[in-house]
């Protein structure tokens, strides 16, 4: 029994390790923009809980944000590299040909804040290398964002010019996760999209860098492009039309130090392997 067990515990502990960094559950993931293999994915996320958003279309509609205090609709992470969102949404990436734009404003205290910039994944057009994920600033604004428009950086709807705008080998990326498993709530299951910013790009295009408080808002446009009004759905437990616009509390985006998946295994795995020493020594 004591050799039995010194023979299949290694095996035993790489196997619980390798489980930990799988995913838990859902379709595996998409790269929709940027080259593969992808920037280093945040293994932790922080919620934004002022960005939940109750179903207000019809199921399994992926142009909803949806979240809840179980399963929040939005997240954000950043490392020295890049500055990381993650929006919920109630529908499958293979049904989407739209626009979905994460809006930020350095604004933390206005009563009706415009938005500076936003990042948008044009899924009307499967031409990455003019459309895809761009970057854009404010064109006209109403009071609301059903009457809010933003437009390229660049000034070009119908080409990607880069720089200032997106290039297609590292500025940015878009990952989407189907099937993402929710009981109770949202049909049973959403999925996620995933923006990945980089923080180069950010500071010789815009004036956003790390350490600076934001306030975040995500829209939605139905089978258009990114260059049209914010009209089909937004977060915050809002809507288009309100009288004003909503967004989230303010983030600070403090970068963390780049620590991957792979980096935290090889670590436990040094952990394990002397305990599983000791353990050896005293069986002996």
């Amino acid at each position: 029994m004591r050799y039995l067990t010194r023979r299949f515990a290694p095996a035993v502990a790489i196997g619980i390790l390798m489980a930990g960094f799988l995913p838990a559950f859902g379709a595996a993931p998409v790269l929709q923009y940027g080259p593969a293999p992808g920037p280093a994915w945040p293994v932790t996320w922080t919620p934004i809980p002022s960005l939940n958003d109750p179903v207000d279309k019809a199921a399994g509609d992926g142009l909803d944000f949806v979240g809840s205090s179980t399963y929040p609709g939005a997240y954000y992470a950043a490392d020295s590299s890049y500055f990381f969102f993650r929006a919920r949404v109630n529908g499958d990436h293979d049904l989407w040909h739209d626009a979905v734009l994460l809006l930020l404003t350095l604004d933390t205290v206005g009563a009706n804040p415009v938005p500076n910039y936003a990042f948008a994944w044009d899924s009307k057009s499967n031409d990455n290398d003019n459309h895809g994920l761009e970057l854009m600033v404010l064109d006209s604004a109403g009071a609301t964002w059903a009457s809010t428009r933003m437009d390229d950086i660049d000034g070009n709807n119908a080409k990607k010019i880069s720089p200032p705008d997106f290039n297609t080998t590292g500025d940015g990326y878009i990952l989407t996760s189907d099937a993402q498993l929710t009981p109770g709530e949202f049909g049973g299951t959403t999925s996620f999209i995933d923006f990945a910013v980089s923080w180069a790009l950010l500071a010789a295009a815009t004036g956003l860098e790390p350490n600076q408080e934001w306030r975040l808002q995500l829209a939605s446009i139905q089978n258009a492009t990114d260059h049209n009004l914010l009209n089909y759905d937004v977060a915050a437990n809002s809507n288009p039309a309100d009288p004003t616009r909503a967004w989230s509390a303010p983030i600070l985006v403090v970068p963390e130090p780049a620590f991957t998946a792979l980096g935290m295994a090889v670590v436990l795995a040094g952990v394990a392997g002397v305990r599983f020493g000791r353990f050896r020594r005293r069986l002996d």
